[in-house]
């Protein structure tokens, strides 16, 4: 006979590994954040945004028993669907309502992308990539370089 264990805190899926390295940050913060710890699995959409947009409560369906909670996040660029953040929200979230999971999920898509978040004029990436205090220097040498168009938000390759 299969002994049932208690349910995990949180299962977290996300669109890519940028979104796991980050969850990952956080949710080893608890202490700082704080939070008491807890437990959790972080897994990779392999559909990346739109598969999460899709295919969230397919795939978290198997793991309704085991885990407490479900996070769901997604960047809204590439996702498919171009209706408003909080609408694509909505969407998914009552799908994962309908397939088990009342009460129990929430679904993040970011917009924008979490990539725009890091390039935002904070000293703390060009600090950890050597440029200490000199994010107008770092900005222009990657410009430079052609490695970020002076129009766009982010560098094309993060």
């Amino acid at each position: 006979m299969k002994e049932v264990q208690d349910p995990k805190d949180l299962y977290v899926l996300v669109a890519d590994q940028d979104m796991v390295q980050t969850m990952e940050a956080l949710l080893n913060r608890g202490e700082g954040l704080g939070i008491q710890p807890i437990s959790y699995a972080i897994a990779k959409h392999i559909h990346r945004d739109p598969g999460c947009r899709t295919g969230a409560s397919q795939y978290l369906r198997d793991r309704i028993h085991e885990y407490r909670y479900a996070l769901v996040i997604f960047d809204k660029n590439g996702c498919g669907d171009h209706s408003e953040r909080e609408e694509i929200q909505r969407k998914v979230e009552r799908d994962l309502v309908a397939n088990g999971w009342p009460g129990r999920s929430k679904v993040v898509v970011i917009d924008p992308e979490l990539e725009n978040w890091v390039w935002n004029g904070s000293n703390h990436v060009p600090r950890i990539l050597g440029w200490t205090g000199r994010y107008r220097e770092l900005r222009d040498w990657l410009e430079a370089e052609d490695l970020w168009p002076p129009s766009a938000a982010k560098p094309p390759e993060p």
